[in-house]
């Protein structure tokens, strides 16, 4: 920025177009852009320009004023600030903090907002936090409140226990896992394996499922499937089971055809989707965003439902989610839609 320090700004992978607002008038800016990959950040490419100057209009004789900055609502991963304008009005605001890793981070806010939830932070961790008002071609303050979050959660004293996975309900392109908990209980479950090409698959069950179909597959081959169960902060495991897809059945002449996805019912930590299927039918669908941390992951639903609920995810994040529809040995689409949490 103006003053010379680093600015991020974050896009998911599906964008390929930002507009970076805060900047000043008639100023020399370069930007670089960086790909994630993975783990791997590659580039950058870059680029130089120089902002537009700015329209001769007078400034409002009087520049409004911040108030005081609060922290409320302290979570062991999040803080929640307020403020109050007590004069004039902003045109936007910004929030900077420090990470764990002491990088800086910045929140943009609208002018007219006078609250603003900072997540992803660590717990037990002491942060503090400006806040700067947007006014024209002048950036005001900071005001600025130092928080510390909350500490993490204890986890239950003794952990559960994972029993038995067996394989049942063979078909050419799915297999039906099933398992026991002899002891305790998982908040989730995660069943993984490597599909025809050797990529690893992840489905994700909640902690109160012990049977789930896993779609996709081809026929008359060998997977092994590996159950772990997450229990807090933990993962338990694994417990694995061998499987064989039975031979291919002859497909049906025409195939079915899907409509629209589209998003309802969105939460902090989940987003239902909901699709339509003008022709024909499905055996399967399947579902797939990558998490916070930008591992694929997979939701399968069954051919006759219409609508699933994706949980499990994160606060104020954009994701995109792909549904792709199993029909015999082929799997169709797929059609995606955005949404932010």
């Amino acid at each position: 920025d103006v003053q010379g320090q680093p600015q991020e700004l974050h896009l998911d992978s599906g964008s390929r177009t930002a507009t970076v607002s805060g900047l000043l008038p008639s100023h020399p800016y370069k930007f670089n852009l960086y790909g994630v990959w993975g783990q791997t950040r590659l580039g950058p490419i870059s680029t130089d320009t120089i902002t537009a100057a700015a329209p001769a209009q007078e400034e409002p004789p009087s520049p409004p004023r911040l108030g005081e900055l609060t922290a409320s609502h302290v979570s062991p991963d999040s803080v929640q600030l307020e403020w109050s304008v007590p004069e004039g009005s902003f045109d936007s605001f910004t929030v900077q903090y420090k990470d764990a890793q002491g990088q800086p981070q910045v929140v943009p806010v609208d002018g007219g907002s006078r609250t603003v939830t900072v997540p992803g932070l660590s717990p037990s961790r002491r942060y503090k936090f400006n806040l700067y008002g947007v006014w024209g071609r002048k950036r005001l303050g900071p005001i600025s409140t130092d928080a510390v979050t909350a500490p993490a959660q204890e986890e239950p004293p003794f952990p559960p226990r994972l029993g038995e996975l067996t394989a049942s309900h063979v078909s050419p392109d799915s297999v039906q896992l099933e398992w026991s908990v002899p002891e305790g209980t998982f908040d989730s479950f995660t069943v993984q394996y490597k599909d025809a090409q050797g990529q690893p698959q992840v489905v994700p069950v909640d902690g109160g499922s012990r049977t789930v179909t896993v779609p996709g597959l081809l026929p008359s081959r060998r997977y092994k499937f590996n159950l772990y169960g997450v229990w807090g902060r933990k993962r338990l495991g694994p417990i694995s089971t061998d499987a064989v897809t039975a031979p291919a059945q002859k497909e049906p002449p025409s195939p079915p055809r899907l409509g629209e996805l589209m998003t309802s019912h969105i939460s902090p930590e989940s987003v239902q989707l909901e699709w339509s299927v003008p022709e024909g039918s499905f055996d399967s669908f399947t579902v797939q965003y990558k998490d916070a941390q930008g591992q694929p992951q997979v939701v399968p639903v069954d051919g006759g439902s219409r609508t699933v609920t994706v949980p499990g995810l994160s606060p104020s994040r954009r994701y995109k989610f792909n549904l792709y529809g199993v029909w015999g040995r082929k799997r169709l689409g797929p059609i995606s839609t955005d949404a932010v949490t």
